[in-house]
């Protein structure tokens, strides 16, 4: 937040709004940040009607000079952000209906393409609308059709919205003219896979990337699920969100490591997770699993089975998987 004024100002609004019960600490779409005598306070919301202030716990109904100042704000953080809001499949799909267009710029390379929505269910089924913006696409895929999940950003009507895509044509496609047969899919927080109908945890992991917060689901993960989203970000190439989940017992770099094994290993699915008998450390939790994988440049596929360990910081009670028990299970 800006100057002296603009925080007291602020904070005059924030006493004059009125308490509401039924607001709720979840994943809001903006955070606020005040620093006030080396104070932080954060509040969170969804649209400018309504804050959550944390350090109180309470939810607020904001004044309508508030309302109007937090409008501004938020118009100028669509302009300055290279992320997108996390919001739901089931608002998304009444912002984003079939033959609407939208710009699509992926995170990473920061290419941005033109594609229509033209179907999907539990998720958008999307063409891009025209031949340059296929080549654009399968530029963000260095020149390769995959199934490789991506962080995108949706722009559509000026709003910026976090979305994870493969790029991977399959199915039908109805746009003349566009050198892409068929369709990719697009997903947002909480879509789903048609034909399974269940939530992909890649995709969702992308979906958080592309909102700018790429710990969010490491920083709430369960032991159990740790493992499986440090394995999903090794499936899908990406060495930033696997350090998010790797601590190593040896002071060892992450990064490099991560690096290391993203380069080491092609694809790889868990394929059995059973926690073993709590030891005498109880910040320090085994599984026995299965996993089967490929490595680079091979095409026989691999299957180890063998301990993970699973690290907890006492500090933040944030669970990390061991680099080593999982640099081991994965040597040749």
């Amino acid at each position: 937040m800006g100057g002296k004024e603009e925080i007291n100002f602020f904070l005059k609004e924030v006493e004059k709004s009125i308490p509401q019960k039924e607001l709720a600490l979840k994943p809001y779409r903006y955070k606020l940040t005040l620093t006030k005598n080396k104070k932080i306070n954060n509040y969170y919301l969804d649209d400018p009607s309504a804050l959550f202030r944390e350090e109180t716990g309470e939810g607020l109904t904001s004044t309508p000079e508030l309302q109007e100042y937090l409008h501004a704000k938020i118009k100028e953080l669509h302009k300055s952000t290279p992320f997108g809001a996390p919001l739901e499949w089931d608002e998304v799909k009444e912002i984003f209906p079939r033959y609407t267009l939208a710009v699509i710029t992926d995170v990473e390379t920061d290419k941005s393409f033109q594609g229509e929505r033209r179907g999907g269910t539990f998720h958008a089924d999307v063409q891009p609308l025209t031949a340059r913006d296929t080549q654009v696409l399968k530029e963000v895929y260095k020149g390769r059709w995959s199934w490789q999940r991506r962080a995108v950003v949706v722009e559509i009507g000026g709003r910026k919205i976090a979305a994870s895509m493969n790029g991977m044509p399959h199915g039908s496609g109805k746009i003349q003219g566009n050198d892409f047969r068929g369709h990719f899919c697009i997903h947002f927080l909480q879509s789903r896979v048609h034909k399974s109908g269940k939530v992909d945890l890649a995709h969702q992991m992308m979906v958080w990337k592309a909102a700018g917060r790429p710990e969010y689901l490491f920083n709430k993960a369960s032991p159990e699920q740790i493992i499986n989203l440090v394995l999903t970000a090794l499936d899908q190439g990406d060495e930033r969100l696997l350090a998010l989940g790797l601590l190593s017992a040896k002071g060892n770099d992450i990064n490099s490591a991560s690096r290391k094994l993203v380069q080491e290993i092609a694809s790889i699915a868990l394929e059995k997770m059973e926690p073993v008998e709590i030891g005498e450390n109880p910040d320090c939790k085994e599984y026995n699993v299965k996993v089967e994988f490929y490595y680079r440049n091979e095409q026989a596929k691999r299957e180890k089975q063998g301990p993970l360990n699973v690290l907890t910081d006492p500090a933040t009670e944030r669970h990390f998987l061991e680099l080593e028990s999982l640099v081991d299970l994965l040597a040749k």
